[in-house]
């Protein structure tokens, strides 16, 4: 069992072929890229446990939110969204990408994954987004305090910004810069397999809409 193949069954994915194969041609791809394109800093297993298993650890935390939208804001590569767009194939997802080359990058591997009826790439910066999404999700687009006003916008009420974060004292600080009564914020612990690192989501509402 490769490295890939027994990441998928640690975190209690459907570990079938199909899902497996996808996730295969989707790493080969930007693989690929990365000799033309700088798209993510890893290569081989690196790209495999903090990329592609760091995404898909957050899968179950998304499966307990309404999520028939999902937003993957600043997607670059497509973290999370590509590895969570295959884990959870009852949501449509839009990859948020301003870089007009990293957008032709999700293009190119939205259509090689067959995933193109369910994803969306749009090549739009986040102060031109004008959608609204019940889930909005990021995982290094910048500090809490920084990104939370601008997230919200494009949230619908009810809705959830879930951010993949590491260390629990950093967490710590973001959220002192955000105003405790509009937000309600519940720290997840995960599980990366193969990775000795702490990793958290951190979900993020409004607290009116509680």
């Amino acid at each position: 069992m490769g490295l890939l193949e027994e990441g998928v069954a640690l975190l209690g994915l459907r570990s079938d072929a199909e899902l497996v194969a996808r996730l295969g041609a989707y790493l080969r791809e930007i693989e690929l890229w990365n000799r033309r394109v700088d798209l993510v800093g890893a290569s081989g297993g690196d790209l495999v446990v903090r990329h592609v298993l760091d995404s898909l650890a957050g899968a179950e935390t998304l499966r307990g939110l309404p999520r028939s939208s999902v937003a993957d804001v600043g997607s670059g590569a497509g973290f999370p969204g590509i590895p969570l767009a295959m884990a959870l194939p009852d949501a449509r997802f839009t990859l948020i990408e301003r870089s007009s080359t990293r957008a032709a990058f999700l293009r190119n591997a939205v259509a090689l994954c067959g995933l193109s009826e369910r994803v969306e790439v749009r090549e739009v910066d986040l102060a031109r987004e004008v959608g609204r999404y019940d889930v909005v999700t990021f995982r290094a687009l910048g500090g809490l305090g920084k990104v939370i006003e601008p997230l919200s916008r494009i949230t619908r009420p009810g809705g959830a910004m879930v951010a993949y974060k590491g260390r629990s004292e950093t967490i710590a600080e973001e959220i002192e810069s955000l105003p405790a009564r509009r937000w309600r914020i519940e720290i997840v612990p995960l599980s990366v397999p193969f990775l000795a690192e702490e990793r958290h989501l951190v979900v993020v509402k409004e607290a009116l809409s509680a």
